[in-house]
């Protein structure tokens, strides 16, 4: 068996991401304070990297600050081991039994042009409201609960409604530090349901 060191292949946390013209931002993935964060606007998951990878501490604040493509990270959950520089990621892996492949990924330097969501904000902001008394009814789409399980490779999603028009706060059984928000789509109906992409 090969030794991995590296993001857990279970982690595609890039399927969170989404590209868009107008905002290039949710293409990419952020990492800050030893968490990776990814968003579509719709759907906000801040994953805790010890619980995503085996990286060691000294590479986990090596992260820290930096942005890396949704492509990219894809690309290095296929190799064997990383090593985490000051200028992106260096990966190793075996492209067959004999052969051994390299590549270098680079750590976007241009966060300031696409600002970056708030992203603690938006946690607070879904855990801090309470339920309304009244009944009330949320549409949620399938694959908003699958880019959620398969980001972090979960079987199981806790889910926290807070207000009948704000967003839902949630965290995964058996990953206790590793959270998210779906936020409310701009789509309503008469009867006032809301409806999440």
């Amino acid at each position: 068996m090969n030794y991995r060191y590296n993001f857990y292949k279970k982690a595609k946390i890039h399927l969170c991401c989404e590209y868009n013209d107008l905002r290039p931002v949710f293409g990419f993935i952020k990492f800050e304070d030893g968490k990776a964060i990814a968003t579509n606007d719709h759907l906000i998951l801040i994953a805790d990297i010890k619980e995503i990878s085996n990286l060691e501490d000294d590479d986990i604040n090596k992260l820290n600050g930096h942005l890396i493509s949704s492509f990219m990270y894809n690309e290095i959950l296929r190799y064997d081991e990383i090593k985490v520089t000051d200028k992106g990621i260096e990966c190793v892996g075996n492209k067959s039994r004999y052969d051994e492949i390299h590549a270098f990924y680079k750590f976007d330097k241009s966060e300031s042009s696409y600002n970056f969501p708030n992203y603690k904000e938006a946690i607070l902001k879904s855990t801090t409201h309470n339920l309304p008394k009244d009944e009330f009814y949320v549409a949620i789409k399938k694959s908003t609960f699958d880019k959620a399980l398969d980001a972090v490779g979960a079987s199981y999603i806790d889910l926290k409604f807070t207000s009948s028009n704000g967003a839902i706060h949630f965290k995964f059984c058996d990953m206790p530090n590793t959270e998210g928000v779906i936020r409310p789509s701009t789509l309503g109906s008469i009867w006032k349901e809301h409806i999440i992409d």
